[in-house]
This record gives C-alpha cells, sequence and structure tokens, in this order.
C-alpha cells in the first residue's frame, strides 16, 4: 500500500492515463527485478532448495497461479523490514515445510486457494466466523491470516507465519510470527457496535488472537511473537503515530511485553488475571473469557482432526476418533466447491 500517493494529477499517453504513482512505480519496476535477480544469484543454494520444496503437489497449483510466489521473500519488503534474505528464506521454508508435514493434502490446498472456516458462532443474532487462509493480495507481510467475519464480511485481519524461534531470538523452537493487523476501513458504526455487543466489547483483534492461541495448540507451539510498529513493512514516518496506535499499543494492551531483540511476544495458553482482580463488569469479564476459550478450543479442534486424518492415510488400520466440543457438530467445515476467501483492502489499522 502506498499511503501517500497522490493520484489527483496524471499524465495523460495515447492508451491511458497514469498517475505519478504509476508512473513511479514503472520508473521502479527494472529495479525492483534487477534487485530480485540478483539476490537470487547470490543465494541460489537457497533458491534451489525453495524451488524443490515446491515441486510438491500441494503447491504446484499456487506457482501456476502465481509465478511471483517462489520469489518473494527475495523482495525487499517480506514479514518485516531489514530482515536478512537468509531469514527470510528459513521462515518462507518453515512455515510451508510445517504446513505440507502436518495437513492432508486436500486440506492445505484448500487452505492455500480458498481458506477455510474454523469455526461458525452466533451471538445475538448475528453470525460471526474465524476463516483461517493464505493472505491476499498482501502475502509478502504474513503468509496466512485469521480472519473474524460478521455475517459474511470482514471485521479484522492478522497475518501471521510459522517461523523458527531462532528468527525473532526466542527460546522457543518454532513461534507464530504475527507482522500484519488489519480493521477493515469503512465499516459503518452502526454495524460495527452491534457487533462489538454481541462479542461482550472483546476486540475485534482480541478473538482472533484466541483463534491463533488454537492453532499454535493444534501446532504444539508455545509462543506467539509480533512485529513492532516502526519494522512493519508498510511503516512510514508521516503516519508513524497511526502505525504505533495499531500495533504498539495494541499488543500492549492484548498483555504481550517487548523483548530485548525488539519484538513482541506472549507464552502460551494464554493467561488472565483472576476474576478478582477484575474491578468492575465482572458478567462481562467472565462472558469474555468463556468465548475467548470457545474460538480457542474450536480452532484447535477443527485443525488436530485435520491432522490425526494424515496421520490415520499413513497408518490406514488405525482410525484416530474426534473429540468434539459441545458447542461444534462433528463434520468439520469442508466444501467441495468452497467460496473465495475474501480479500480486504489496505494495511493499516486504526482501530
Amino acid at each position: 500500500m502506498d499511503l501517500h500517493s497522490d493520484d489527483s494529477l496524471v499524465a495523460v499517453t495515447g492508451e491511458e492515463a497514469i498517475s505519478p504513482a504509476g508512473l513511479a512505480h514503472r520508473q521502479r519496476r527494472p529495479w525492483l527485478l534487477a534487485g530480485i535477480s540478483w539476490r537470487t544469484l547470490t543465494h541460489l543454494r537457497i533458491h534451489k532448495q525453495v524451488e524443490e520444496f515446491l515441486k510438491l503437489p500441494p503447491f504446484v497449483d499456487t506457482v501456476q497461479d502465481n509465478p511471483k510466489f517462489a520469489f518473494k521473500y527475495l523482495t525487499e519488503s517480506y514479514l518485516i523490514k531489514e530482515l536478512p534474505i537468509a531469514d527470510r528464506a528459513a521462515c518462507f521454508l518453515h512455515h510451508y515445510k510445517r504446513l505440507y508435514e502436518t495437513l492432508p493434502d486436500r486440506l492445505l490446498r484448500q487452505v492455500l486457494h480458498w481458506g477455510i472456516d474454523l469455526y461458525d458462532f452466533c451471538e445475538e443474532g448475528i453470525r460471526f466466523t474465524v476463516k483461517w487462509g493464505s493472505s491476499r493480495p498482501f502475502g509478502k507481510e504474513g503468509e496466512m491470516s485469521l480472519l473474524l467475519l460478521a455475517d459474511g464480511e470482514i471485521l479484522f485481519t492478522i497475518s501471521f507465519t510459522f517461523v523458527p524461534g531462532s528468527v525473532v531470538s526466542s527460546k522457543q523452537k518454532e513461534v507464530i510470527l504475527i507482522s500484519r493487523i488489519q480493521g477493515t476501513p469503512g465499516w459503518p458504526m452502526d454495524k460495527i457496535r452491534p457487533a462489538q455487543r454481541a462479542l461482550h466489547k472483546l476486540r475485534f483483534g482480541a478473538v482472533l488472537l484466541s483463534g491463533l492461541e488454537g492453532l499454535a495448540s493444534a501446532f504444539n507451539i508455545r509462543e506467539i511473537a509480533s512485529v513492532v510498529a516502526i519494522r512493519q513493512i508498510s511503516y512510514t514516518e508521516s503516519y508513524g503515530d497511526r502505525f504505533k496506535h495499531a500495533y504498539d499499543d495494541f499488543f500492549t494492551d492484548l498483555g504481550m511485553t517487548r523483548t530485548d531483540s525488539g519484538y513482541f511476544s506472549i507464552p502460551l495458553p494464554l493467561e488472565e488475571k483472576a476474576i478478582e482482580e477484575v474491578k468492575d463488569h465482572k458478567a462481562r469479564a467472565r462472558a469474555r473469557r468463556e468465548l475467548k476459550k470457545k474460538v480457542s478450543l474450536a480452532c484447535a479442534e477443527c485443525v488436530v482432526f485435520a491432522m490425526h486424518c494424515k496421520a490415520a492415510s499413513k497408518e490406514s488400520t488405525i482410525v484416530v476418533p474426534r473429540v468434539v466440543s459441545e458447542q461444534r457438530s462433528a463434520d468439520p467445515p469442508m466444501r467441495e466447491h468452497p467460496a473465495s476467501l475474501p480479500h480486504d483492502e489496505s494495511t493499516l489499522s486504526f482501530g
């Protein structure tokens, strides 16, 4: 996203009108291609590993649909500002190897191309959905996204990647790295307020953090880390206060602490204050906790069941029953022809 482009003045050619931002992009494009080509040559061994891995069946269609997919980690802006290429490649490979090793091919393809509904629930007549899928169109800001939808419309997005713990200087072998958060701009208040009331005034991002905790539990990950505002790849000084509010203040309010290595971090499972320490609205606090617990458990169950199916396919004589919570049906939300994963249109949260 170009936060400071001004398309009010245009240069008109014989065929089309081009804004100053578009002209600048065209002028940069050869340099971008040259930079990617140079980084490919100087990191040829790593790139060959990436290319070989992406020849595996679940990824063939992804590469055919988007030939740039295999090169995204070589761009100047991938996941986090100032991340070395070796670490970018390590994150990219680790993330997709983890998915390939744990998810059945059919489900992995669905996550990559369309997304899946991890949890549907209704509160006060509003149907909420927690959806998991590839980050589109902002794939360089996190490989996967969790989306919170209300009656089919996106409320909030958290983009993340499974990465080696060493990348964020963590003692854990593996962490979930959040690199983008986004409240959908333009939502009218007459829709936001009912959604907030239905969720007991729980922040939309907190609902998704609970869903992310459930994913982490399924993948046996014990830490969530997050980018700080100034290292978010779309950060600009002119919008610095808004980015710091959207990222640093947001994660601080959710109980994450800033580490010496320059990230926010929180151990899992998430811990709550004792209810006695809540000064007011104890009933609301209990309702929020119950909701977060349901979201986390439901997301974990959906993914764990898929993992059991993959294990069972390797040992066909073993049938693994699914553990189902009281809030969920016995069948996972798999569709033969799923709807496309909704796209959001910006990269900066103002909420």
